[in-house]
């Protein structure tokens, strides 16, 4: 995690992103993206995102039920088991630079997870049921 948190402050000067985080009112997936896009998509966007991680597109995508070498960064149902909440938690490495995002930001992260971090487009009755596993229809 340390190496993640040395990347991406390297990839992202003290002038790309806010001195301060932008409150984001709402929930669901439309209050991820734009949380993502007022605090996160400065580094982690354009054509070269800070540790190729690009929150400024498809969220679902670029998140759930993908892998990296330390676990999964979004597990649909799951946020205490999802690497991405552990990484915008962390005290010692914040995520973004300038400190960890406020309790109603965090929290409406948390809720997309727990709540089978599902996509605006996605349909959850159908997750299941065509593909058998709840993750592939959010990619």
């Amino acid at each position: 995690m340390f190496v993640l948190a040395l990347a991406a402050l390297a990839a992202c000067d003290d002038t790309a992103f806010n001195s301060h985080q932008v409150v984001v009112e709402g929930d669901g997936y439309e209050a991820v993206v734009a949380l993502m896009d007022a605090n996160c998509a400065m580094c982690h966007g354009g054509p070269a995102p800070a540790v190729n991680l690009a929150l400024d597109g498809d969220l679902c995508e670029a998140l759930v039920n993908v892998e990296i070498g330390s676990g999964i960064l979004v597990v649909p149902g799951d946020s205490s088991a999802s690497v991405f909440m552990d990484r915008i938690t962390s005290v010692n490495a914040p995520m973004p630079p300038s400190g960890v995002m406020s309790d109603d930001n965090l929290g409406i992260v948390r809720d997309w997870i727990n709540n089978g971090a599902v996509c605006s487009t996605d349909d959850p009755s159908e997750r299941d049921s065509d593909t058998g596993d709840s993750g592939s229809a959010n990619r």
